[in-house]
């Protein structure tokens, strides 16, 4: 049985689920269980912890996971700490070698991305190892209906710029050419009625040429998924009428099937873009499934940006994503070539420095030095990024996930100077059924923010 096969007809329970920016820690016995295998010839059980870590190197620095051995009155344990990715990942088992289950990733505040990923100006999309190959494509499936939705947006743009390459024909005339097929004249001229029937290949412009029929078949693909009840129908109600339209396009234009769609320099770039999109859908909808992560700090990144630009709307606020500050002069190899804010608000010459943060701070009351440390960190970064604003009361806000819409003001003041820094903690829900709410309270922070500045002034 070739490995293709084997991933293809086991399905294999999944060898965890876990919370990314969190930690696990499992027990030897619970590790045999998941590796169906009993002590063997191990001399210890760390030895055999230590081949099972040395197996996953590859699929744990995929998923940004540290894995190591824990010691506790002569026993030893496996804790494995998990980064801001989420996805899965298959584990091989230090006994066989051979797959014992995927590792399932989730996301650590327990958001529902289904509702709000499609409400963003950047889709975020999963990225793939294609050497990993998952144990089951039940569990471990990644949210492949926003590329298809993707997929169908970017389809209808690619038919309007009428992409059309030379296509090779086969027709009947009635004189031979170049390329007439002499063979099959031999036959067909024994006939009398036939004998000035000639098969000529020819070269023409047209639309429906092989690799518009590639990006049709991705097409078919990308709306059987999207009509999946497995798919949101909040979702796909937006879609409704360009799904019954692209249907009917689909009956009358030919697709032929495709596992990879090549992307050539000369392609232009709306087709670049749609085969790009195939692509990945055609990675997932393969019998392989592959291992795939998303990154959950540049999704709750891009979330906070769409939030506040949607809200500063309502009150003429000019909103800036990553915008750099280039930083010049005679700098080191390892210095940074320029400063990154998450978000800049901008009402006349009035500036909010904004960082949002995938961190826990907001759930937590018990004061750590490790929280300490992070935050410090966190406020450092931000009050950097508001140097360039030109004031001396700067205004920042950090942004954490929470379960409802919290903040709590700080001020920081100089004794040398009339410089000084207004700090806002806000805790955002990450959470579609919220977003009103969300964008209702942020628009009386904006509004309190830029009059306090005012009053400042």
């Amino acid at each position: 049985m070739s490995q293709h096969e084997f991933y293809q007809v086991t399905q294999i329970q999944p060898f965890d689920k876990v919370l990314c920016l969190s930690e696990k820690v499992f027990s030897y016995n619970d590790l045999l269980k998941k590796w169906n295998c009993s002590k063997g010839r191990y001399k210890d059980d760390s030895q055999r912890i230590q081949t099972f870590i040395n197996f996953n190197k590859k699929a744990f620095d995929f998923m940004g996971i540290d894995a190591s051995i824990e010691e506790e009155n002569n026993i030893s344990r496996l804790r494995i700490k998990t980064s801001n990715y989420t996805g899965a990942i298959p584990l091989l088992s230090p006994a066989t070698g051979k797959p014992c289950g995927d590792l399932i990733v989730k996301p650590r505040y327990g958001e529902n991305i289904a509702d709000l990923v499609m409400s963003l100006k950047d889709i975020i999309t999963p990225e793939y190892c294609p050497n990993l190959i998952l144990c089951s494509e039940i569990v471990s499936n990644p949210p492949i209906y926003f590329e298809c939705f993707n997929y169908l947006v970017k389809f209808q743009e690619a038919i309007n710029c009428n992409w059309r390459k030379f296509t090779s024909v086969t027709e009947i005339q009635k004189r031979p050419s170049s390329s007439t097929n002499w063979g099959k004249y031999s036959v067909t001229s024994a006939n009398p009625q036939r004998a000035f029937e000639y098969e000529n290949r020819r070269n023409i412009l047209s639309f429906s040429h092989e690799e518009w029929q590639y990006l049709t078949y991705v097409l078919k693909l990308a709306i059987l998924e999207i009509e999946d009840s497995r798919t949101p129908f909040q979702l796909r109600s937006k879609y409704l009428e360009s799904i019954s339209k692209l249907n009917r396009y689909l009956n009358t234009h030919p697709h032929k099937e495709i596992k990879e769609l090549f992307i050539h320099s000369s392609d232009p770039n709306t087709i670049k873009a749609l085969k790009e999109i195939g692509n990945r859908i055609l990675s997932v909808k393969t019998s392989i499934l592959r291992a795939w992560r998303l990154d959950f700090a540049d999704f709750f990144e891009k979330y906070i940006q769409y939030v506040f630009s949607q809200t500063c709307i309502n009150i003429g606020a000019t909103t800036y994503n990553n915008k750099r500050y280039s930083i010049h002069g005679n700098r080191p190899a390892w210095c940074l070539k320029y400063l990154e804010p998450d978000l800049l608000v901008r009402k006349g010459e009035r500036i909010i420095t904004i960082d949002a943060k995938y961190k826990a701070h907001m759930y937590n009351s018990a004061p750590s030095e490790v929280l300490k440390e992070s935050f410090r960190n966190d406020l450092l970064q931000v009050i950097a990024y508001s140097a360039f604003t030109g004031e001396n009361e700067k205004f920042v806000f950090l942004v954490y996930p929470d379960d409802k819409f919290t903040k709590r003001e700080m001020n920081i003041n100089s004794n040398l100077s009339s410089a000084g820094t207004k700090i806002m903690l806000i805790g955002v829900p990450v959470d579609f059924n919220k977003l009103t709410d969300t964008k209702s309270q942020l628009l009386e922070l904006l509004k309190e923010s830029f009059q306090l500045r005012s009053n400042g002034n």
